[in-house]
């Protein structure tokens, strides 16, 4: 073969690969990551009952110069029970394809676990304190009788007299009344109150 010919042979190889194999990092988007950590999530904890991604940052780039997200997202399991779960998940993605850091926010039924009081700051956090803080008996007394209770939290800067409160109705199909739980975002329990079920119109 002469000299030439295989100068070609080599230009179009070469010309193939540039091709098949382009040069520089393959960029990822925020949707896609936003869809890897919710599919990953949804993998992990397929009895979910919500699943969020709070916040997506893009970090710099990788050694490759391709976006890197940093992405925080929750997982919520029981949502409508007596003692629901939280996590956040912490993802570095794509520089890591898994998570970084699990944080747990609420499990095994308790919270403010560490002093007598601390901040409550998401919904599964008052459904929690809404009947086991001290104060609370009329609702965790409510719970025993009507076991098909479900909670709804719901934060307010103001409610009637109250300031920086969470309420947390408790329902049951079976009882003529409501339980409300008012829980202060610094963790204090603040009242229970029985309100009777509106007649459907």
């Amino acid at each position: 073969m002469k000299a030439h010919h295989v100068v070609i042979l080599l230009v179009l190889l070469a010309a193939i690969l540039v091709v098949a194999f382009p040069k520089g990092p393959v960029q990822v988007s925020e949707s896609d990551a936003k869809n890897f950590v919710l599919e990953d999530a949804r993998t992990k904890y397929p009895k979910a009952d919500d699943i969020e991604i709070l916040s997506i940052v893009q970090n710099s780039t990788t050694q490759q110069g391709a976006k890197s997200y940093n992405i925080k997202a929750s997982v919520v399991i029981g949502a409508k029970s007596v003692c629901p779960e939280r996590y956040h998940f912490y993802y570095d993605y794509p520089s890591s394809n898994f998570v970084t850091w699990k944080e747990t926010i609420v499990k095994n039924c308790k919270v403010c676990s560490a002093s007598s009081k601390c901040p409550i700051a998401f919904p599964e956090e008052a459904i929690i304190a809404s009947h086991t803080f001290d104060g609370m008996k009329r609702i965790a007394d409510f719970i025993k009788d009507y076991p098909d209770a479900k909670p709804a939290a719901k934060y307010y800067e103001s409610y009637a007299q109250y300031q920086n409160v969470w309420l947390v109705r408790w329902a049951s199909d079976s009882s003529p009344v409501d339980m409300i739980g008012i829980i202060s975002n610094k963790g204090a329990a603040v009242d229970v109150i029985s309100e009777e079920k509106q007649a459907a119109q």
